[in-house]
């Protein structure tokens, strides 16, 4: 039976996720930086309470403020404040902490994020594996896009990569799987914009 706790929904996730991990035995344990879901898992080993041979690695992938400062402008309302707040001190307490692209450990860096001495840059490896593949002969299937559609979750640059593996002779099956973003690129909703590039 869970305990009653009064508290966000961020906070009552961390605090789900800290009292499972405090109940198992792992020896690595990555999480996301959004919504601070490891942030209660983090203080703790901050503190010295538990996890002491646990390593925390975060994932920098798409904090609230810097989904709230590309579709608005700014975060705002308690709730958002609050993740920022878990998001920034998960990253700050983490063993290690490692990001996809230079774009968002640039923006963290340059909006005060505190990062760990083991900060790694680790591009998704998309573009290698196609070019394996093509070296090797093997003939690429399909390529999926999955995830929201919006400029900073890759969308322009996926097409564009599109318009560079076709320059290259490379052809394959393209599905686009998520969901609009609030977002128009080009002056269009991201729907037409996929369809403006498609054709």
């Amino acid at each position: 039976q869970q305990p009653m706790i009064d508290a966000s929904e961020s906070m009552k996730v961390s605090y789900l996720v800290y009292s499972f991990l405090k109940a198992s035995e792992f020896d690595v344990v990555f999480f996301p930086e959004w919504q601070g879901v490891g942030y209660l898992s983090l203080v703790a080993k901050k503190d010295g309470l538990f996890f002491e041979n646990v390593r925390f690695v975060v994932g920098l992938h798409g904090p609230t403020a810097w989904v709230a400062e590309s579709n608005k402008g700014d975060i705002s309302g308690e709730q958002e404040h609050e993740m920022n707040f878990l998001e920034r001190q998960s990253v700050a307490f983490a063993d290690a902490v490692w990001a996809p692209s230079v774009e968002i450990y640039k923006w963290a860096t340059e909006n005060d994020w505190t990062m760990p001495a083991q900060t790694f840059l680790l591009p998704l490896p998309v573009s290698r594996v196609v070019e394996a593949k093509r070296e090797s002969g093997e003939k690429i299937q399909e390529l999926v896009f999955f995830g929201r559609f919006e400029t900073r979750k890759g969308l322009v640059l996926f097409c564009d990569a599109l318009d560079h593996l076709n320059a290259k002779s490379v052809s394959a099956k393209v599905t686009f799987l998520g969901t609009a973003g609030q977002e128009y690129v080009d002056n269009m909703d991201t729907v037409s914009y996929i369809n403006k590039r498609a054709a």
